[in-house]
This record gives structure tokens, C-alpha cells and sequence, in this order.
């Protein structure tokens, strides 16, 4: 991928999590690229969906990312660590490590973060909250994607399960079909030991999450636990 790909692959991502609309290539030639002719634009976008950085939903709509795209994005991300008021926040729940601390916590990441967060303390004791943030994303207004989520929370102490055995200390980023939660869904997942047990605490939202904001909280956490 050429530099001018990288550029515009991250400005149509940037735009869609923001937005969940399909972005046209007008639309990044006037506002992104003014510099650049709408014409070489449409090109390059034509040359990103041919190498599979992006999907295009209907003939005659604008283009969004695939879960390669989402990958090269993420590759190269650079988040900003979190505010000291937010930081603040963060150490104000876990001043005790334990369970109900960190369920607090989850509640207040939940709020924070707009997605769902989940928790494992060991295995076969999990604990999630902010479940509607998820299934209100425009996303999963689809029934059968509404279905297929609804049924992995439901079996979720398999589905931590199994993230929690491929999860090295630590944060770690999985998206789409690599996540364990379905191919329409990205996860962060933050690893760490409580009691001597192994556990994990975790953001599950779509693919088009805020992949920068969600990174930077659960690192923010990882360093307050571990300071």
C-alpha cells in the first residue's frame, strides 16, 4: 500500500466509525483531498476495493472498510494516552482489585466507551454490562446479526473461554472473524491476574468502533493495575 492509500484508507475509516455511513469519493476529494482531482481519488478508492481494504455495499453507494481494511488500520494506529481526569476516574474504581471493583469499573468503561464490556474472573465466572450499547449499533438492526450476537452472550463463559486462553498479559485487539464473537464484531481484550487467577476484562462493539478511544482506555487501565 503506497502512502497516498494509507492516507486515504485512514480518512474514510476515521469518517465512517464516526458517521456508519458509506463514504463517497466526492466526499473525500472535497473535504480530504482537495488538492487531489475527484477523478485520481475514485481511482485510488477503486484500487483500495480491488486489494480488498474496502467493501462497497451497493452498486451505487459509497465504499465502507473490510475487516482487512480495519486491520491496516489498526496496525498503524497511534492512540493518545487518557486524560488525567479520565485516568483519575479509572483509578477511583479499582482502588481495591477486586470482583466487585472491577465490575464497577466495567460499568463505568461501558458509559464511557458506548460498547459492551465483559469480564472473566478465571473461568466459568464471567460478568457483562451495557449489552444495549451494543445491539442499539445500527449494525446489528439486521435480525439475523441481532441473533447470532444474542447467542454468543448467552454461551458467553465458552466464548470468554476461549479468548481468555489465547489472550497474553496485557491489551490485544481482534477484529471480525478473529474476534470469537462473530465476524461482525471487534473485541479488546486487557489480561491480567487477580488472586493468582488469570483474568480478563474486555470491549465488545462492531468493526466500526472507536478503535483509538477504546485502546487507549483499557491500556490506561492495564498501567493503573499494574503501577
Amino acid at each position: 500500500m503506497t502512502p497516498r492509500h494509507d492516507s486515504l484508507l485512514t480518512e474514510l475509516i476515521e469518517h465512517y466509525i464516526a458517521t456508519g455511513q458509506p463514504i463517497s469519493s466526492g466526499y473525500l476529494a472535497t473535504v480530504h483531498q482537495p488538492s487531489v482531482s475527484p477523478a485520481t481519488v475514485r481511482n485510488e478508492l477503486a484500487q483500495l476495493e480491488e486489494q480488498g481494504y474496502l467493501e462497497q455495499p451497493h452498486t451505487s453507494a459509497g465504499r465502507i472498510p473490510s475487516e482487512k481494511g480495519y486491520r491496516a488500520y489498526v496496525k498503524e494506529l497511534v492512540c493518545r494516552p487518557l486524560s488525567t481526569k479520565r485516568t483519575q476516574e479509572c483509578a477511583s474504581y479499582i482502588e481495591e482489585l477486586d470482583r466487585q471493583h472491577v465490575k464497577s469499573l466495567a460499568q463505568y468503561l461501558a458509559e464511557s466507551s458506548g460498547e459492551m464490556m465483559y469480564a472473566a474472573f478465571g473461568k466459568h465466572d464471567t460478568y457483562y454490562t451495557g449489552l444495549a450499547n451494543l445491539v442499539q449499533k445500527p449494525e446489528f438492526a439486521e435480525q439475523e446479526l441481532l441473533a447470532d450476537i444474542s447467542r454468543l452472550i448467552d454461551h458467553l463463559d465458552s466464548v470468554v473461554e476461549g479468548v481468555l486462553q489465547k489472550q497474553s498479559e496485557g491489551v490485544s485487539l481482534y477484529i471480525g472473524s478473529e474476534s470469537g464473537f462473530g465476524s461482525a464484531c471487534s473485541t479488546l481484550v486487557m489480561r491480567y491476574t487477580l488472586d493468582n487467577t488469570a483474568c480478563i476484562l474486555g470491549i465488545l462493539g462492531p468493526m466500526r468502533m472507536n478503535y483509538a478511544f477504546n485502546k487507549a482506555l483499557l491500556e490506561g487501565v492495564y498501567t493503573i493495575i499494574n503501577t
